[in-house]
């Protein structure tokens, strides 16, 4: 039994918070070999797809130390692998989806079948996690795809009187969000459209963010993992703990519930499986799809470890496709 981790390099992991090095110490408790391909050490441009999946530049890992901040991944040099050498790829590329991830996606996806990615990546790079709730509409938070000057215009109106939300359609992390209101200058709208496009999101203002936070749902195969809320640093309407946000305990409601469930059976068909659902009040605000996490901050806030369960399910999903 081997998993294979495809993540960014060493420099962009952080031990404190990372959920990656969390699920690969599980692992190893558990006698299961991961190696790691380091994502970031090759230019996914110039590698032929046919030929990588049968010589993966990897590492074994024979330690996970989160209490060191330096030295917390223990590899050791090994021959390139094949892809057929896993059962389980755990596809752990950080956002955002860029032309980088799009690249490093079309090496795996003439992986076999049976052979369980988490998540599929045929399908994340197809998706944009802020405007997928757009595919379940009945939960989401009203949301428009802008392209140009006058759809933007058109959307800050239809959300009007109060402010809309506009967002890279591919970034992350709470980068590039601004707020802005039906009477915002044209050229300051040109102007975002200039850095952040082609294309950019545009949702309703949801007052719940500066009450009661963005709630994180994670979802393993269909099932809920645990929650936790974000909330905003003081003068903040950001609700990204990588933009100050505070992790809070807070339990799902029935509505978050029902719309989590289905958004995951829906996904799941594509082959995604781990999800990060995030709501502001009862409105579904993103899909994250690519590398969810906030699992730390989950365990930290509700006491309980929730690594067991994530890799547990995982282990139910490879059992099922290695028989389909």
């Amino acid at each position: 039994m081997k998993y294979l981790l495809a993540a960014n390099g060493p420099d962009k992991l952080q031990p404190k918070f990372d959920t990656s090095l969390r699920m690969t110490a599980e692992l190893l408790k558990r006698g299961i070999g991961v190696d790691y391909l380091n994502q970031d050490s090759f230019d996914p441009f110039a590698t032929d797809p046919h030929n990588f999946l049968h010589n993966i530049p990897v590492q074994k890992i024979t330690q996970v130390n989160l209490s060191d901040s330096k030295g917390f991944l223990v590899t050791e040099n090994s021959p390139p692998a094949a892809v057929t050498d896993y059962q389980v790829i755990l596809q752990r590329l950080d956002p955002p989806v860029n032309d980088f991830f799009k690249a490093h996606a079309r090496l795996f996806e003439k992986t076999p079948s049976h052979i369980l990615q988490i998540n599929n990546p045929r399908a994340t790079p197809i998706y944009s996690e802020h405007a997928l709730p757009l595919k379940f509409a009945k939960y989401a938070t009203p949301t428009r795809i802008c392209e140009n000057l006058s759809q933007f215009q058109q959307a800050l109106a239809l959300f009007s009187p109060g402010e809309s939300v506009a967002k890279p359609y591919d970034e992350c992390s709470g980068n590039g969000i601004e707020f802005l209101k039906p009477e915002t200058p044209d050229e300051t709208l040109k102007n975002y459209l200039a850095k952040w496009g082609p294309k950019i999101v545009v949702q309703k203002f949801i007052p719940e963010i500066s009450t009661l936070g963005d709630l994180r749902i994670l979802m393993i195969n269909q099932k809920i993992l645990g929650s936790v809320t974000r909330i905003p640093a003081k003068g903040s309407r950001l609700g990204n703990l990588h933009q100050g946000a505070t992790a809070k305990a807070q339990s799902p409601t029935s509505h978050q519930i029902e719309a989590s469930l289905k958004v995951a059976a829906d996904l799941a068909a594509e082959g995604l499986h781990l999800l990060g659902l995030d709501f502001i009040g009862d409105f579904l605000n993103e899909v994250n799809i690519t590398s969810p996490s906030a699992l730390v901050q989950v365990n930290e806030v509700s006491g309980v470890d929730h690594f067991p369960k994530l890799i547990d399910e995982i282990e139910s999903l490879r059992q099922k496709q290695s028989h389909s």
